[in-house]
């Protein structure tokens, strides 16, 4: 993407026209489900291209067959304080 962008490992960003930033999730093998990872390169992705000042629009859309199945369960139960799936310990 070039100087001044963050890396990112969950999404593609590309500009199909001036003033337009095309973001797609790019975990579809797992629907794309939000991660730490996801939130933190988001945030990143928005402060730059708002430093930018080059979008008028930003279109969202997502690899595979689902938009997103929301927060990855599988990272939250890593976490400490957070209780692993008790119906799994069964």
């Amino acid at each position: 993407m070039g100087s001044g962008w963050p890396t990112l490992t969950t999404m593609r960003v590309d500009f199909p026209s001036e003033g337009v930033v095309h973001v797609e999730l790019a975990r579809g093998h797992k629907r794309n489900a939000m991660t730490s990872a996801f939130f933190e390169e988001l945030a990143s992705l928005f402060d730059a291209i708002s430093l930018k000042g080059r979008a008028r629009c930003v279109l969202l859309s997502a690899e595979g067959p689902a938009f997103s199945a929301g927060i990855d369960l599988s990272e939250l139960s890593q976490h400490d304080g957070l209780p692993a799936e008790p119906a799994r310990k069964a």
